[in-house]
């Protein structure tokens, strides 16, 4: 309105919800009740705003109907920064407004770059107190927008995220029961909707032809896949939602055999994460040579259930091999299964015996260690009792491998049995 006297009587009209005025005005066929509202002097209003727009501000829901009801007023007609009387309705909280201007017709189609009506009232929705009075209302709503379809539910509103996607998301996050309702009542209503519709059911038969041309894989070839490293074909076949039997140790060991690193990654994504299958891989990788895998397997696949008996025979194999680094890297792993103190000791014989000095010490390291930890000064002597007498006369390292360990901080240097124990075995 260029004549800022009528805009500023406009204004007294709504603040004062003076109907009849509002009637009079609307018969003076030089009043355009679709022109902007010149900003005031007095700032009683921010912006340029429709008289509609302003009294759905003021919650002056007479002069609403009267004004909507007119057959000269746009009820779309938007403000200056471009949002619609619907998106003020909503944005308001003022719904039962919102629902009358649906039902004379308002578009729930226009938006601005931000305000999107159907995407306001899902977030409404979403974050309305299961209690609010509102809920019913803020449904209806909702079903009265989806009702004009003039609204493209697979459209890009945020990110990716259409609208279907949104309700989807909310009705499997939303916190109360009456909300999820609701919101499974709108996705069901959605997907009534012929874009949604043909969408799924072609998501569906992608997802079938997808599983059928994948079925004819069988265990035996599925093993082919893992010897051949085609882990492509691989994940394919996982995708097909075979049964492979996740104890299967043949998987491991043929994808341990190959050492490649990708392979063991698939099939442990896949979830063969079995205490067995990982001891299996992890013995198969050392047997092959396969030290990437090894290691791989190692920091990243161990579990403390591991098998024992796995973890015994293992370490036996790295001793025979004289390999100490991998030896103690075994061993330094907390999550590796325990091995007994009679095998440890059989371990160290077998290595002085055979002069497989490196792997003597590490042992001996680890296995004193554990002894060291509990503080415990006799445990520590009957370990070393249980050795040959001729082990110290064998190796000269034994004797600075002792004193290290009986030097540690856990040692209480004032324990009586120290000194004795020292002298013993350190001679």
């Amino acid at each position: 309105m260029s004549d800022e006297k009528l805009s500023k009587q406009v204004i007294e009209i709504i603040r004062s919800n003076n109907v009849k005025k509002m009637k009079s005005l609307l018969e003076d066929s030089n009043f355009d009740q679709n022109a902007l509202l010149l900003e005031d002097s007095e700032r009683k209003i921010g912006a340029c705003i429709t008289p509609l727009i302003l009294s759905i501000m003021w919650k002056k829901d007479d002069l609403v109907r009267v004004l909507a009801d007119n057959i000269h007023t746009n009820l779309n007609a938007p403000s200056e920064n471009g949002k619609t009387p619907l998106i003020y309705a909503i944005e308001e909280g003022h719904i039962d407004t919102a629902l009358y201007l649906l039902k004379r017709k308002a578009s729930a189609k226009i938006q601005t770059g931000s305000e999107k009506p159907l995407e306001m009232i899902l977030v409404k929705l979403f974050y309305a107190h299961e209690d609010n009075n509102d809920l019913t209302k803020l449904k209806e709503l909702a079903v009265e927008v989806l009702k004009t379809r003039s609204i493209n539910l697979l459209d890009d509103i945020n990110n990716g995220e259409s609208y279907y996607d949104m309700a989807l998301r909310y009705l499997d996050t939303a916190k109360t029961e009456p909300i999820k309702e609701i919101l499974s009542n709108i996705v069901k209503m959605m997907e009534q909707d012929h874009q949604v519709f043909y969408w799924l059911r072609n998501k569906e038969k992608k997802i079938q032809d997808s599983k059928r041309s994948y079925k004819k894989y069988s265990a035996n070839q599925f093993i082919k896949f893992i010897e051949n490293k085609d882990v492509n074909a691989i994940k394919k076949a996982l995708k097909a939602e075979h049964s492979y039997n996740l104890q299967n140790g043949y998987y491991i060991y043929a994808a341990s055999k190959t050492g490649s690193l990708k392979t063991i990654e698939a099939l442990t994504e896949h979830g063969f994460e079995a205490s067995d299958f990982i001891m299996s891989s992890l013995f198969s990788s050392f047997v092959f040579g396969n030290n990437e895998v090894f290691n791989h397997i190692v920091d990243n696949h161990l579990s403390s259930d591991n098998n024992a008996a796995w973890t015994s025979s293992l370490v036996k194999n790295i001793v025979e091999s004289n390999n100490p680094r991998l030896l103690d890297k075994i061993l330094k792993n907390q999550k590796i299964g325990t091995i007994s103190e009679d095998k440890m000791n059989d371990l160290m014989r077998y290595a002085f015996d055979n002069d497989l000095s490196e792997c003597a010490e590490v042992l001996s390291k680890h296995c004193h260690e554990i002894v060291v930890e509990k503080d415990n000064l006799a445990g520590l002597e009957e370990a070393l009792d249980s050795f040959d007498a001729s082990i110290n006369s064998k190796f000269n390292k034994l004797n600075d491998a002792l004193e290290d360990i009986l030097d540690k901080p856990g040692i209480k240097k004032d324990n009586k049995n120290y000194t004795d124990i020292l002298n013993k075995y350190t001679k």
